[in-house]
């Protein structure tokens, strides 16, 4: 029985990558407007990236390689290159879509159009990325250690671990002041 729930948990955790404003966005309208007609889209959708994921992960235990790598490698860098570049294609268009969740939500809490918010959103992403420090890992010892399965369990206060500046800022100055927040 405790695999079942190891299973499921895997299967929620995966299903938690894939949605983002975007697939929650068009899942409610085409749902509103098209009802359980498209289920089979979604079941067909899962097999799929369930065999897809399966096999990558056979590739890579017996190749030593990325299925990018062994693309590349069997096919070279000419045949490569499209798939490449649709990817780096769809990576900027989530970016715009993550974006755009992130304006339209501002929008929704101040009252200000979400075109106002769309340069300041884009320089707080790149700069939370590009801007950060970059430091030694944090070290927890085994004894530290609650439980390991599908993610890590830890028994570690979080003021002991090392926060950024911008996380700590966030912390004292905004989650603070929301009720049960801090």
């Amino acid at each position: 029985m405790n695999k079942i729930f190891e299973i499921a948990l895997g299967i929620v955790t995966s299903i938690g990558g894939f949605l983002d404003v975007g697939a929650i966005a068009t899942a409610a309208e085409a749902g509103s407007e098209f009802g359980f007609q498209l289920i089979w889209a979604i079941i067909l959708g899962t097999i799929c990236v369930i065999f897809l994921v399966e096999m990558s992960g056979c590739l890579a235990a017996v190749s030593k390689h990325t299925l990018a790598a062994a693309v590349r490698e069997r096919f070279g860098i000419n045949f490569y290159i499209i798939p490449l570049i649709a990817e780096v294609v769809v990576d900027f268009l989530i970016l715009g879509s993550e974006i755009g969740g992130v304006c339209i939500a501002l929008q929704l809490l101040t009252g200000i159009g979400f075109q106002w918010f769309a340069l300041p959103v884009a320089v707080a992403s790149i700069a939370s990325k590009w801007g950060a420090k970059q430091s030694e890992p944090f070290r927890i010892p085994w004894s530290k250690v609650r439980d390991i399965g599908i993610d890590v369990e830890v028994d570690v206060e979080a003021e002991a671990t090392p926060a950024l500046d911008y996380e700590k800022w966030l912390r004292d100055h905004i989650i603070a002041r929301i009720p049960g927040g801090g």
